[in-house]
């Protein structure tokens, strides 16, 4: 729970993979954000859409308080990161094998303006024309509409429901006889309950 982005899309084959790493390893540090650069050169020989040779490709950037950002592909140069290879490269049910290629990054607890700059990146990004097929769902709502006012509102709601569930947690137990689904359900209307009186 809490503001993510999603993402996905390919490499352009006429851009360069070594200077979009230059760029957002200086971009990086600028911001002092931690990242860890991967293999910078895609191999000449370009696999079909669904093989690849198992390197990750690309940069992945941690700016504070937000999960890590893949700026990362795979040989056959769609959108990918370490952990979606490593959790959903055997998979053989094809909607799962999918999964290797959908990536997101948390931002809630980074706040409204680191997570504005990480959209604003991608956006740099996509506008340089490092992207093919690029495509961003923001749950903040920035990327689609720019709208700032928009994007705190977003923020500070899901941030008082995480809150509200965190203290509903804490100071209700779950009855004995009550099963999981429940126990959820009451939490649910007592948080709904206590948002309408404030």
């Amino acid at each position: 729970m809490g503001i993510t982005i999603h993402y996905s899309g390919r490499f352009n084959p006429n851009a360069s993979l070594e200077e979009l790493v230059i760029e957002v390893k200086e971009i990086a540090e600028n911001f002092n954000w931690p990242h860890r650069i991967f293999e910078t050169e895609f191999p000449e020989q370009v696999d079909d859409d669904n093989t690849h040779n198992g390197k990750v490709y690309g940069i992945q950037i941690t700016p504070p308080e937000f999960e890590s950002v893949d700026i990362c592909f795979l040989s056959n140069r769609r959108m990918s990161g370490l952990i979606n290879l490593m959790l959903w490269n055997d998979a053989t049910n094809p909607t799962e094998r999918e999964y290797i290629y959908k990536l997101h990054s948390k931002s809630q607890f980074a706040g409204p303006h680191l997570h504005k700059t990480v959209i604003e990146l991608f956006r740099h990004l996509n506008k340089r024309a490092y992207f093919a097929a690029f495509e961003l769902y923001d749950e903040s709502a920035y990327w689609e509409t720019k709208d700032e006012v928009l994007m705190q509102q977003n923020f500070k709601f899901l941030g008082e429901m995480i809150e509200n569930m965190s203290l509903a947690a804490n100071t209700t137990s779950q009855k004995a006889d009550e099963s999981y689904e429940d126990y959820f359900e009451r939490l649910s209307k007592m948080i709904l309950k206590r948002n309408k009186l404030n």
